[in-house]
């Protein structure tokens, strides 16, 4: 954003000094003429040329890779405790299905998978590229993420598709990122350019937009949409709103009727589609995040983790489809940036209302975005393993 406005601010005043440059305003004085203007032609080839590299500076900047993470952790590894393996054990036992997620573990970020049953972290799709934003379908048995040529916000980005065990990868759309299944799986919905919401058949096929309608949204920021178990209502966030930071809204894909919810970030839904899981940034939260539920119909709010340093400040809060479980990540003070290759976001469950937090990560990555992968797909055998390790590690 600073280097936007930066950008904006000299490219006025370059334009304002190009346009006193032109030849063509009249002289308001007879003054004898001193020097003879430049010809045309030479004068708009040296504008054409300025024009060029202005424009092209821009676009390279927009597409500037971030510094990329090497393969040593960027941070300290905790070891797990006693308490920390028990819960741990317990939560395997209980959780119903894998995790997955996407980590910075390889150097870029990939899909990653945690094994319940073996306890054993394997790869799912790991590319020099990176791999962000892993969602699974419902039955199980397909995961649809984002790939990225660089870690800018205006880098090139497409949606892929593969099955649990990272075969059959292909790809589903270009120009998107932030995929997410229809509850029946059989539509992949996604965001494009931060201003629609697009779906697309499983299949492949050409992308259509769903949001907004023709009357559009104002002209305000589309981002991070999820999709309500009744397959008909959006949640997504904007920069449009009352109030500091980003706001939730919901729309209706039936009508186009959007309405605004209040502040916070990231929402997902809960299965019953009467509320959401969202994060909320500032005010009394510790460590300036804490994660929130809100109903739809009286926006009620209530909070559901909002923990103290060191590892107090959550975000990619989910619910499983079934209600049990909350999953999120969570970083030291000083480490919350989501790209940033010295960020060390863990991952945590909690099962719902108020059963104890369960630390499911210990090491020096950046892991975000978990969710959990249904049990019937656990029992695969030809997985892609490129690392696999016990998880956690033992003290």
């Amino acid at each position: 954003h600073h280097l936007f406005t930066q950008a904006w601010g000299y490219g006025l005043g370059l334009s304002a000094l190009v346009v006193l440059f032109v030849p063509v305003w009249p002289r308001r004085e007879a003054q004898p003429v001193t020097a003879a203007l430049p010809r045309p032609a030479v004068f708009y080839t040296q504008l054409a040329l300025v024009v060029l590299t202005v424009a092209g500076a821009l676009v390279i900047l927009q597409v500037l890779p971030l510094p990329q993470p090497t393969s040593v952790p960027t941070a300290p590894v905790d070891s797990p405790t006693s308490d920390d393996l028990e819960r741990f054990a317990q939560w395997r036992a209980e959780f119903g299905g894998d995790l997955i997620f996407d980590s910075t573990r390889s150097g870029t970020f990939g899909i990653w998978r945690l094994d319940t049953a073996r306890g054993e972290l394997r790869c799912v799709v790991d590319s020099p590229q990176h791999e962000i934003y892993p969602d699974p379908s419902p039955d199980g048995r397909w995961i649809v993420y984002a790939r990225c040529l660089t870690l800018a916000r205006r880098s090139p980005s497409e949606i892929r598709i593969c099955r649990a065990d990272g075969s059959d990868d292909r790809l589903l759309a270009d120009n998107g990122t932030f995929p997410t299944f229809s509850p029946n799986g059989r539509l992949v919905y996604f965001e494009q350019d931060r201003t629609r919401v697009m779906v697309v058949p499983v299949e492949g096929g050409t992308p259509q937009q769903v949001f907004p309608g023709p009357h559009g949204f104002g002209g305000y920021q589309i981002v991070k949409p999820r999709i309500a178990p009744n397959g008909r209502h959006v949640v997504f966030i904007s920069n449009r709103g009352k109030g500091r930071g980003w706001q939730t809204w919901v729309a209706d894909l039936h009508t186009g009727e959007a309405r605004h919810l209040g502040s916070g970030c990231e929402p997902s839904w809960f299965p019953d589609g009467q509320r959401i899981v969202f994060v909320r940034e500032g005010g009394a939260m510790r460590e300036r995040t804490g994660i929130m539920q809100r109903r739809l119909d009286s926006l009620a709010e209530e909070v559901l983790v909002d923990q103290d340093a060191p590892l107090g400040h959550e975000y990619f809060p989910s619910v499983t489809p079934d209600g049990l479980w909350l999953l999120w990540g969570a970083c030291r003070p000083g480490q919350h940036e989501h790209l940033d290759p010295s960020s060390n976001y863990q991952l945590f469950a909690r099962r719902l209302p108020e059963g104890p937090i369960v630390r499911l990560t210990f090491d020096g990555w950046n892991n975000r975005w978990p969710k959990r992968l249904p049990a019937q797909s656990s029992s695969s055998t030809n997985v892609l393993v490129t690392a696999s390790t016990n998880f956690p590690p033992t003290p």
